[in-house]
């Protein structure tokens, strides 16, 4: 298996998500051009790209919690100069976590999202080309149907076996769990636990931590201390006894997680962000055994955090079957997007705070 390797842009992604938790570090990068896609988009929680309908540019696709959408929008010149919305789920109750990837492995990109009051995992067949499979571009599926509190969700082979399976975070039983692809098609699943016990699970990721070849999970919570990372002992479960080894990290809260090699050395490193600050980690032996934790400075003169100070500071060393539903024909329709839509109704102030 090979091993998750960001290129440059993807590592600028990066820090651009945990930017949202510093809004003033965002307003000193120069940016040349804005683009508005659609205005007002109410609390997008999640956004991510894919070529949604193959015609080899990358289309959009986000979650609006407070609006329950599920919505993806056409690159349609492919340079990102117009946009079309279609609508892939109206009423998906506090929709979150959105992730792209070729669930039924018939060669395109489909859709898993996570409904937080909705309590779902579900995922959408894309069916663009034809639209024979359901009536509609994106046929829906369900993954989870008990899944209190879902939060974030990721594509990923977590057990090599080719096929993709889904990762994903409750948040209020404080779960990291995965689901596997049972018969490699999206038709079957079944939820395998990776930790029960992560305070408020919210922010996954995944990548070869340790090098040895497969896929460790990264995760934090909303809550101070909640902020692990799992080794992926699939094949034999002899490191600890489980299929998947917890080496906490001690942490404030964190609400967003991302791996790359910030420090070029060809290891993968970890960043984190929350509303209080970010802070990147260091993989300093490189097989993440020992670790070291930089705050990337919400504030400063040149608007480009400094990795240059992380060795100074102290390191940290290790601590501890569902099938698809049949679509609920809600309409999936393509909207040019405009720029004076009338901004909808907020939902109340509890469903607003548990963002």
């Amino acid at each position: 298996m090979q091993r998750r390797t960001l290129i440059p842009a993807q590592l600028v992604s990066i820090l651009l998500i945990f930017m949202g938790a510093a809004a003033s570090f965002a307003a000193e990068i120069p940016w040349s051009h804005q683009n508005v896609i659609e205005d007002p988009f109410t609390d997008p929680l999640r956004l991510t790209s894919a070529d949604l309908d193959g015609d080899g540019d990358l289309d959009l696709i986000g979650t609006s919690a407070t609006d329950d959408d599920v919505a993806w929008w056409e690159n349609t010149v492919g340079d990102g100069s117009a946009w079309t919305r279609h609508d892939v789920d109206l009423d998906f109750d506090f929709a979150y976590g959105i992730a792209a990837g070729d669930l039924d492995g018939d060669g395109d990109a489909d859709l898993v999202a996570a409904g937080f009051f909705e309590s779902s995992v579900l995922w959408w067949q894309n069916d663009i080309d034809s639209g024979l499979v359901c009536g509609t571009d994106f046929c829906e599926g369900t993954i989870d149907s008990t899944a209190q509190a879902a939060a974030a969700v990721d594509i990923v082979d977590l057990d090599g076996d080719g096929d993709l399976d889904v990762l994903a975070t409750h948040r209020q039983p404080d779960d990291v769990v995965w689901y596997e692809n049972g018969a490699g098609d999206g038709s079957t699943w079944t939820e395998h636990q990776i930790d029960t016990d992560l305070e408020a699970a919210q922010g996954v990721a995944y990548g070869d931590l340790d090098g040895d070849g497969d896929l460790d999970v990264l995760a934090g919570g909303g809550e101070a201390g909640s902020f692990a990372w799992y080794e992926n002992d699939l094949e034999a479960s002899t490191v600890c006894g489980s299929p998947w080894c917890a080496h906490p990290l001690s942490s404030a809260l964190t609400e967003a997680v991302g791996i790359g090699d910030l420090d070029g050395d060809g290891d993968l490193d970890l960043a984190q962000s929350s509303s209080t600050g970010m802070s990147w980690w260091a993989n300093t032996a490189g097989d993440g055994s020992v670790w070291t934790e930089t705050a990337i400075p919400a504030t400063g003169t040149t608007g480009v955090p400094s990795f240059s100070d992380h060795r100074s500071r102290s390191p940290v060393s290790d601590a501890p079957t569902m099938s698809t539903s049949p679509s609920r024909s809600k309409s999936a329709t393509a909207t040019p997007v405009a720029d004076d839509k009338t901004p909808p109704m907020l939902r109340p102030v509890a469903k607003a705070a548990l963002r």
